[in-house]
């Protein structure tokens, strides 16, 4: 009934692509797009963010999609919506079933984004979650909460959201939390591209370099008066 249209539903078949609404009042969008469509999926984003007045979508998406392998798309989206947040998601959230690297994209449509806009760049690669791919496995085997994982999800979610968190896991002093500008080119989006790495060692990286070395001299010299020992 809800493919063939029962009337009240307002669940349409057609192809989201090409089909043109009359009365859309949607003003959420939640997009899981297909990757290997055109930038990235990105092309489903664009379309329906064009079906919207106002409102908000939240976007999980092949990360470098937001930096650079979602053209001319992402920056086309910046025309009439803003970036709001980006979210690196962890690695190992489709263990099992496939191995891409994702983020999650919030934006607030239908008001283009200012270059002077601050977007909040989050990096959630430890989400609380322990992850395994155990076939025949129940959930609670191969998703585990085992280090606060409701209370990370709560935090980034008042990040989003301009509200205080009540948990201090992600914070600009770990880090983890980055408030940057971007550009209008639609190719920096991912946290990476706006971390800055500071490549001054520090006394630390000396002691450990050393550390190292030694360590490795020794072991040299151990397995040299081994094969001494074995050959006498």
């Amino acid at each position: 009934m809800i493919l063939m249209g029962d009337g009240s539903s307002r669940v349409i078949n057609d192809n989201s692509l090409q089909y043109e609404p009359k009365d859309f009042r949607a003003n959420v969008f939640l997009l899981n797009p297909p990757y290997s469509a055109e930038g990235k999926g990105f092309n489903f984003v664009k379309k329906a963010f064009s079906s919207m007045l106002n409102g908000y979508g939240c976007i999980l998406i092949q990360e470098n999609a937001g930096s650079g392998q979602g053209l001319d798309y992402t920056k086309d989206i910046l025309k009439n919506n803003t970036l709001v947040a980006s979210i690196h998601m962890p690695a190992d959230i489709f263990i099992g079933k496939a191995g891409v690297q994702v983020a999650i994209y919030l934006f607030e449509v239908g008001k283009p984004h200012d270059i002077d806009s601050l977007v909040t760049f989050i990096d959630f690669s430890n989400d609380g979650y322990t992850r395994l791919a155990r076939k025949k496995s129940s959930q609670d085997v191969n998703l585990r909460n085992t280090d606060h994982a409701k209370e990370r999800y709560e935090e980034v979610l008042s990040f989003v959201l301009n509200k205080k968190p009540k948990t201090n896991y992600y914070n600009e002093e770990n880090g983890l939390v980055i408030r940057d500008t971007i550009t209008l080119n639609g190719d920096d989006w991912t946290f990476a591209q706006h971390k800055k790495v500071d490549l001054n060692p520090t006394i630390a990286d000396f002691k450990k370099t050393v550390g190292d070395f030694l360590t490795f001299k020794v072991s040299q010299i151990l397995q040299s008066e081994g094969n001494t020992e074995n050959f006498q």
